[in-house]
């Protein structure tokens, strides 16, 4: 649900009035700042943390947030686990000057990958969309479904003809996309 939060607030930044790197200063701010908090969290209750009932009934989210702090560092982009590593680290006793310089380091990285999808399609929003663009996003659409039906089938048959009869099908799927496209779209 975070990422769809997230991705939802994104989504109306772009739409409205605040700008990207507003947007962007927000998203990085909010990260280091959580993450800090649930670094102060570790390093104030320590092992006790496991105590708490949310862990009791859940004792798996510490023992893989451990397990993955002591393997890799990205684990702000790992969903389930992202509040559990800064918690871990204060628990295990990271210096704090160490834990900020990878928070601070992991936030600038952070913030694009999950503000900019959600800022962008915001902003796209405000585009002026032609009239036919339903009726061919519903065509496309549709043609996509029969697509990916037909090729489901096909490999599904597990015969020693699937994969050809699949790129078989992506070639005709490729050329009448191609065949179909207004001339006036294409960027040359």
């Amino acid at each position: 649900p975070g990422v769809l939060l997230l991705f939802a607030a994104a989504a109306l930044a772009g739409g409205g009035s605040l700008g990207l790197l507003s947007t962007l200063a927000w998203a990085f701010a909010g990260a280091v700042c959580g993450d800090l908090l649930s670094f102060a969290l570790g390093r104030w209750f320590h092992q006790d943390i496991r105590r708490l009932r949310i862990f009791q009934r859940h004792p798996q989210w510490i023992d893989r947030g451990e397990s993955f702090f002591r393997r890799i560092v990205l684990g702000r982009f790992i969903g389930p686990i992202r509040p559990i590593i800064p918690m871990v680290a204060g628990m295990f006793d990271m210096p704090t000057w160490r834990f900020l310089l990878v928070n601070v380091l992991s936030a600038l990285a952070w913030a694009p990958v999950y503000v900019l999808p959600g800022y962008i399609t915001g902003n796209a929003a405000r585009w002026p969309v032609p009239e036919s663009f339903w009726g061919e996003a519903l065509v496309l659409l549709g043609g996509v479904a029969i697509y990916a039906f037909a090729l489901l089938l096909i490999l599904r048959t597990q015969k020693r003809w699937s994969s050809l009869a699949a790129a078989v099908l992506n070639l005709i799927a490729l050329l009448l996309l191609a065949l179909l496209t207004p001339r006036q779209d294409v960027l040359y």
